[in-house]
């Protein structure tokens, strides 16, 4: 996941995420007080989700409910 920033040092890490296969989320640039980092991130990487921050929530909520967890 990558939320504001004023760099681009998380969309490789991302990139390596997505290419195994995980999740990707990033804040809408248009909601970040910094875009630099969601807008390096979203023209490398193909996002599952680019949402605002509340929403964000709503989709970490939802993929939580859907998990089982054994420990």
């Amino acid at each position: 996941m990558i939320l504001t920033g004023s760099n681009n040092d998380g969309t490789n890490g991302l990139k390596r995420i997505k290419e195994y296969g995980g999740l990707t989320i990033v804040q809408d640039p248009a909601t970040a007080e910094s875009s630099y980092m969601p807008a390096s991130a979203i023209a490398v990487v193909q996002m599952d989700y680019i949402l605002t921050l509340e929403n964000i929530i709503k989709v970490l909520i939802k993929i939580d409910a859907q998990k089982e967890y054994s420990l």
